[in-house]
């Protein structure tokens, strides 16, 4: 796909867009004794494992594993925060028909 100066254009990963929206996705490289539990192994199966390797994604802790679950989820709540504000600005517009304003 070109862009219109002729350039190849390069699509973003989700992760990227998503970054650039604003939502905190770091990737984590701890030390040995510094390991960190992943948020959503703890809570299947009381999986207890520690990771050196991870993603800080919105504040908390997730193993490679988990991480493109925590990436989704991310993706829904943009989807959402963009159905809501599109919905929001319906909302206006219609009242300022109705009322007559411009």
């Amino acid at each position: 796909m070109k862009n219109m100066e002729g350039e190849p254009k390069i699509d973003k990963s989700l992760e990227e867009e998503l970054r650039g929206k604003g939502f905190y996705i770091e990737r984590a490289r701890l030390q040995e004794d510094e390991t960190r539990q992943c948020d959503k192994c703890m809570g299947e199966n009381n999986n207890f494992a520690f990771y050196e390797d991870g993603w800080f994604i919105e504040g908390e802790f997730y193993c490679p594993e988990h991480k493109e679950g925590a990436i989704k989820a991310l993706e829904e709540i943009d989807k959402d925060v963009e159905r809501r504000r599109l919905e929001q600005e319906r909302i206006i517009e219609e009242r300022r028909k109705q009322s007559g304003l411009k």
